[in-house]
């Protein structure tokens, strides 16, 4: 099974889903235009997208970049930092990485 996010609480208003999955990453790295992407899928095939921009997005390309991703994969790094963020509900990571 894939990494997901599994939610504390599902989302009634999104369709009732349970988890979210990284569907696709966009980095964008130029200044002050940068941006990340990240769009996400749930068990019923909801989508959601969320990002950053500009100084923040550079900031966290740099640290992907150079991040060990033999412990945490990208996928998981990016869950936790958007849970930690606010952006999706709480709730944990399970499954493996692809």
């Amino acid at each position: 099974m894939a990494e997901q996010h599994d939610l504390t609480t599902p989302i009634p208003a999104v369709g009732g889903t349970s988890f979210w999955r990284v569907q696709h990453i966009t980095l964008h790295y130029d200044g002050d235009d940068s941006y990340i992407k990240i769009g996400l899928v749930g068990e019923n095939s909801e989508r959601k997208s969320v990002g950053y921009t500009g100084d923040e997005a550079a900031v966290l390309i740099r640290q992907l970049n150079t991040a060990n991703l033999s412990v945490n994969s990208l996928h998981k790094r990016v869950m936790g930092k958007i849970t930690t963020d606010g952006l999706i509900g709480a709730g944990s990571v399970s499954g493996t990485p692809d």
